[in-house]
């Protein structure tokens, strides 16, 4: 990669973060693109050079911000590592991209553009999926999670709790960053709230 590559992958990386950082603080429709050259210490018109418009901009975001995720989840269930030490790295990986993706950013990025989201669903959810059967596999294979769960009732029972977690994401950022709070999260994630023994 020669000079002017790199200060233009410099600059791009610039303005995504720039704009990130602006959506999440003020929503999409509030920030300009001259806000977000300011930020970025780049001139409105290196933007356009690169994103011939705000909802490219935007849309160029979103999948910046998921494809991250993907890449660190999918390099995260490749270690040698336990099942739970993946399952928590997992959870860290999610509430990370959260952090990304506050205000209006993720709603107008499915909402506004039918093309993109069209694509995600497709192509993002599957990868989803072949990210939580490898999880549901390790799981059993661990002992964690019982043989006769199916792959159907596993993503059911994670998008039930997955929607309790978008509702009470500010009080999981401090169960996350605690790690004896933590496991017990894990263990009623797992086993819920019955004792078995009794």
């Amino acid at each position: 990669m020669n000079g002017h590559h790199k200060r233009a992958k410099y600059k791009i990386e610039s303005i995504k973060h720039a704009a990130i950082e602006l959506f999440n603080q003020y929503g999409t429709k509030k920030v300009s693109m001259d806000e977000i050259a300011a930020k970025a210490c780049v001139s409105k018109m290196t933007i356009y050079k690169y994103y011939h418009s705000k909802d490219v901009l935007i849309r160029e975001v979103m999948l910046y911000i998921y494809e991250k995720k993907f890449v660190s989840a999918e390099t995260l269930l490749k270690e040698n590592i336990p099942f739970i030490e993946k399952l928590r790295g997992i959870l860290s990986i999610k509430f990370e991209s959260g952090d990304y993706l506050k205000g209006d950013l993720n709603s107008t990025f499915l909402d506004k553009d039918l093309e993109i989201r069209k694509f995600f669903e497709e192509s993002f959810q599957d990868r989803a999926k072949k990210l939580l059967s490898l999880l549901l596999s390790e799981g059993k294979q661990e002992g964690y999670i019982n043989d006769n769960v199916s792959s159907e009732i596993f993503y059911l029972y994670l998008e039930i709790l997955n929607t309790g977690m978008k509702a009470k994401s500010e009080e999981l950022h401090s169960v996350i960053s605690n790690r004896d709070e933590l496991d017990k999260l894990l263990d009623l994630y797992f086993f819920g709230i019955i004792n078995k023994s009794k």
